[in-house]
């Protein structure tokens, strides 16, 4: 987010511990930094839904491959350029559900390229938010699931 930002993007950070980000950093000085996190639902959907590109990062050092945030942007309707990994294909369908990247220079190329194809952005974010909703992957979904695998070890 702070190459972005060096980079001249007009991007927004939010979050807890940003108060740890050195002053000097461009995300800092030019107030792209929140300094807070976002409730889930409500003002997550609103933050969502004010951005033309939602960004999702994993958590490469816990080996995470997936992220609650896999799910949500595009249960808020928003279009998300997710961090590439070896499950997030078996979710969504590579530019047509969401769209991925697996290095700076790529996510760069795709922020470039769907900041200028509104149209395709928008049917994106839309296939991606009706694959959450109508494909059983909402949390009640994949809590019966959870809940149906349990009942079968009994």
């Amino acid at each position: 987010m702070e190459k972005l930002c060096q980079d001249g993007y007009d991007v927004k950070v939010y979050g807890n511990s940003w108060e740890k980000c050195p002053k000097n950093y461009c995300l800092v000085k030019r107030g792209r930094v929140q300094f807070r996190g976002v409730n889930c639902c409500g003002e997550m959907s609103k933050v969502f839904n004010a951005s033309k590109i939602v960004l999702s990062f994993v958590r490469e050092h816990n080996k995470e491959l997936l992220a609650c945030r896999t799910y949500e942007i595009p249960a808020c309707g928003a279009f998300m350029l997710h961090k590439r990994t070896s499950k997030t294909g078996d979710v969504f369908e590579e530019g047509k559900e969401a769209e991925f990247f697996g290095s700076y220079e790529e996510m760069k190329e795709k922020i470039d390229f769907y900041l200028k194809n509104d149209e395709l952005r928008k049917k994106i974010a839309e296939a991606g938010y009706k694959k959450v909703t109508g494909g059983g992957n909402l949390f009640v979904d994949r809590v019966q699931f959870i809940i149906d695998i349990f009942n079968s070890l009994k």
